[in-house]
């Protein structure tokens, strides 16, 4: 028998994916992953072809690197069109064995499922933290973006929070800066000082449904761990600190 080209089995493979999911024998079907962004373009003009002939819908994955391991809420952001937080809309999702689908709005993403055991995050939050305070999560998340302003994947440095007696402080320098904040909270946090990436706090804060959060503390090479101020939120979302150099 004569061997056959990787392209030509690769596009067979596509074409008897398509002819599967178009008479509906299954919903959905995925094509070997692709390792870079320019072999993938090699078969997408036959993929799209082959989509139009069986009258199914081509998906394409998110354009990232092929160590991407699932995508963000800024990656999904990018590919829907608006936040993800800025919209009622429901999210539909497939399940297979090594992969999931989702369906957000006119885009779908699919992702490959890690395979082993997932971390148990219980044993890495920390728990009964000394120092805890409240602040309004409108409020904190202003004063972080804030301060946020100078901060950019050029110019990357860490935020650096001194918690006080009712006050926190923020303040941040970069090649092209320096910016510093303000934000009252509820509690004593003893001057501790800790630096965080801005990005990751923001997130964290995003998350947040309430409009109160607790943040809890231990000291300064601690994650800080954020828990609802109030009984009928269930959450804890924490950030781990940067290591920032004294002064």
């Amino acid at each position: 028998m004569r061997p056959i080209d990787p392209y030509s089995y690769h596009c067979g493979v596509m074409d008897s994916f398509c002819e599967i999911v178009g008479a509906g024998v299954k919903p959905m079907a995925l094509s070997h992953p692709f390792a870079s962004p320019g072999e993938r373009a090699e078969y997408r003009e036959y993929a799209a072809k082959m989509a139009r002939q069986y009258g199914v819908l081509l998906a394409e994955g998110l354009k990232a690197a092929p160590y991407l391991i699932k995508p963000n809420e800024d990656e999904l952001s990018r590919l829907v069109g608006h936040r993800l937080t800025d919209t009622d809309e429901l999210a539909g999702f497939t399940l297979g064995p090594k992969h999931i689908l989702f369906e957000i709005g006119g885009a779908t993403v699919v992702c490959r499922l890690l395979e082993g055991e997932f971390l148990d995050w219980r044993k890495v939050v920390p728990t009964d933290c000394p120092i805890k305070l409240t602040a309004n999560v409108g409020d904190l998340s202003s004063s972080i973006s804030r301060v946020g302003l100078i901060v950019s994947e050029k110019y990357k440095s860490p935020v650096r929070c001194v918690f006080s007696d009712q006050t926190l402080l923020m303040k941040t320098n970069t090649t092209i800066g320096a910016a510093e904040d303000r934000c009252a909270i509820a509690g004593d946090g003893k001057e501790l000082e800790i630096g965080f990436n801005v990005r990751y706090l923001s997130d964290a804060l995003r998350a947040v449904p309430s409009e109160e959060v607790v943040l809890e503390l231990t000291n300064g090479l601690s994650p800080i761990v954020l828990t609802p101020a109030d009984n009928k939120y269930d959450f804890a979302y924490m950030v781990l600190p940067v290591r920032i150099k004294n002064g």
